[in-house]
């Protein structure tokens, strides 16, 4: 599972892709880091040129990521204390979370879902689910059908389902299927730390519904929304995104460790 060094800075942050990305989603952001900052940004097991979990479960996928994320540990010289989600990463991050110890310092949730909307579990059917997953996002058809009816919230020049073209539909529908079973958010409420949220401020309903979940459980998280910007702020608006993760962060802290 190889992670990527992105940035030059000496915050080192561990970045954990969202649902159907590789590591290279968080490649608009390198121009944005400023000195400060560093990303690691890693493979999720079946992404990339990584090889599949051996079950598709959160304990399974967290187990391999939290071995990466020793490993850029390792690299860095010291625990990295700074962990980013994505979208439906969000979890994963929470997940790897509550495994560390010493637990994180800090949570970046971008744009994060807490459960999984209606409009996903029509996938999940057992009766035309698969063939309506493979409709959607394994058809070159359905993916522009898509980004039509999305772009009413979303930056038209923005491709919603770019990372579908590519990936392997087996293993994103499996994703998929284990997002269905999360036991839900509440598992959560025992970290202790830092988080700060930002989300786009035309993102998707379920996405507002799921930012003031996170809210309620972390009623001290430190919420950003991005002006004019919809459900990818990492494509859309990449300097505000890293002004509400990135910015005011102690530094000296972090050498210190």
């Amino acid at each position: 599972m190889p992670a990527e060094r992105i940035g030059n800075g000496t915050h080192a942050c561990f970045a954990i892709p969202g649902w159907g990305e590789d590591r290279n989603c968080y490649l608009p952001l390198v121009a944005q880091l400023g000195p400060g900052t560093c990303l690691y940004s890693v493979d999720p097991p079946g992404y990339g040129n990584t090889a599949p979990p051996p079950e598709y479960s959160f304990e399974a996928v967290a187990e391999l990521l939290q071995r990466e994320y020793e490993e850029a540990s390792r690299l860095e010289g010291r625990p990295i204390d700074t962990l980013l989600g994505n979208c439906s990463g969000a979890l994963f991050a929470c997940e790897l979370a509550l495994r560390l110890d010493p637990a994180p310092r800090r949570l970046l949730l971008v744009d994060p879902f807490a459960f999984l909307p209606g409009y996903f579990r029509v996938f999940l059917r057992r009766d035309f689910g698969r063939h309506a997953y493979n409709s959607t996002f394994a058809n070159p058809v359905g993916r522009w059908l898509t980004n039509v009816l999305a772009s009413g919230r979303e930056d038209r020049s923005t491709d919603m389902t770019q990372s579908f073209r590519s990936v392997d539909h087996e293993v994103t529908y499996r994703y998929l299927e284990m997002f269905g079973t999360h036991p839900g958010i509440d598992r959560f409420s025992s970290l202790d730390c830092e988080v700060r949220i930002a989300t786009g401020e035309r993102t998707f309903a379920a996405v507002k519904k799921s930012v003031q979940m996170w809210q309620d459980l972390w009623p001290h998280a430190i919420v950003t929304s991005i002006p004019a910007c919809g459900h990818l702020p990492i494509r859309e608006a990449p300097e505000g995104l890293c002004e509400a993760l990135f910015s005011n962060i102690p530094v000296s802290q972090e050498v210190a460790r």
